[in-house]
């Protein structure tokens, strides 16, 4: 009977305190921090048309990896127009 009461202290005062060092609280979820270009510059097209290659980049979280959840819009902001 006292091994199965101390087992059971055991388990009821020591098992809690080690699984919560393991709390999901302590892990920092990956953040979106960077972003490079891949392919897709130096590229030239006639207005409301369809460039040829696509503009693609890739967005790293803080540890380096990938990170494909991100969403990226582009948007114009200067551009040039010439005569054909």
């Amino acid at each position: 009977m006292k091994k199965t009461l101390n087992l059971l202290m055991f388990a009821c005062l020591i098992l809690p305190l080690a699984f919560s060092s393991c709390s999901k609280d302590s892990v920092i979820p990956p953040t979106a921090t960077t972003m490079a270009l891949v392919s897709g510059t130096n590229q030239s097209t006639v207005v409301e048309t369809t460039l040829t290659d696509p503009i693609e980049v890739i967005v790293k979280d803080q540890n380096g990896n990938a990170y494909p959840e991100a969403s990226v819009a582009f948007e114009v902001a200067e551009g040039s127009i010439s005569s054909a």
